[in-house]
């Protein structure tokens, strides 16, 4: 150990100098500017591996990427995210990502070819221009119950994100799946962008641990267990469900990976009265329109 702990001084004291500052890569850079180690190579100072990625950044203001309901109170989920297996995203109302994801963003002007006889080159009319569906790649890392909460409530809310409102019961009912709010980097980022969920993929890999996480609140997931314990399909069935629900019973065990990867298209979405009342060329590229969300 007293090996390692002078190399990772060296590494250190190297680091913090303007000369080994020009040597380090771009990744080393800002592992030596958070106090983490490369390689793994510890000086002598203690170490706090249990930094909580969910956390708040300092007193800074907060860059990180989030997809939160939009119109806050007034939206009509704003009171499921009380409900405990959402608990952990009331405090943003909605998904923060706890590790910088890699996002995709493009932006395409549509020409019409006008091929026109006899002529070398042909003639292109503009017809129109978008913005493509934003691809949020990211990685969702689990070491205690909490984070496996938040783990379970991310999924959860990106399921709920893509169905539409539905039942006898509830009023809106025919409505289209809430629009939510992309915010990321800054203002000329990520400025508020209103967009819907078209697909998310997330990884259950078979290489990984899984760690049990209990969710309070009723089980809703096992309300027809007795249902199944009444008709099984095979003796072996029968006692798979019978031990399943006694161990559940009063409480919600899932298990949830350690790390998995999390794949998220978003489209954005703006209404034609928006655009017309409050979209001008000129205004966006002094930089206005921020407001509106427009990129």
């Amino acid at each position: 150990m007293g090996i390692i702990n002078s190399i990772g001084k060296v590494f250190n004291s190297v680091a913090s100098s303007p000369f080994g500052n020009a040597l380090l890569t771009s990744a080393s850079r800002r592992l030596s500017a958070a106090g983490l180690p490369f390689g793994g190579l510890f000086g002598s100072q203690d170490q706090n591996f249990a930094i909580n990625s969910f956390d708040r950044q300092g007193d800074e203001t907060d860059w990180r990427v989030k997809l939160t309901l939009g119109g806050a109170q007034n939206n009509p989920l704003a009171s499921e995210m009380q409900q405990p297996v959402l608990q952990p995203l009331a405090e943003f109302g909605g998904v923060v990502f706890p590790v910088t994801p890699t996002i995709l963003v493009q932006h395409v002007a549509h020409y019409n070819a006008q091929g026109l006889v006899h002529t070398n080159y042909p003639f292109y009319a503009y017809q129109n221009s978008e913005t493509m569906a934003i691809n949020i790649n990211g990685t969702l890392p689990v070491s205690n119950e909490e984070e496996g909460k938040y783990w379970i409530a991310t999924v959860h809310f990106l399921r709920t994100a893509t169905k539409m409102f539905y039942g006898g019961g509830d009023a809106l009912r025919g409505s289209p799946p809430p629009i939510l709010r992309l915010n990321g980097y800054g203002d000329y980022v990520f400025p508020n962008v209103p967009v819907v969920i078209t697909n998310f993929t997330v990884e259950l890999g078979e290489d990984v641990d899984y760690i049990p996480v209990e969710v309070t609140g009723t089980n809703t997931s096992f309300a027809n267990a007795n249902t199944l314990i009444q008709n099984p399909i095979t003796t072996g069935a029968n006692k798979f469900v019978k031990s399943t629900n006694s161990a559940r019973q009063g409480k919600s065990i899932t298990r949830v990976p350690m790390i998995s990867n999390l794949n998220v298209q978003c489209q954005p979405l703006y209404s034609r009265n928006e655009i017309t009342k409050n979209f001008s060329l000129k205004q966006f590229a002094s930089g206005g329109g921020i407001k509106d969300g427009f990129i």
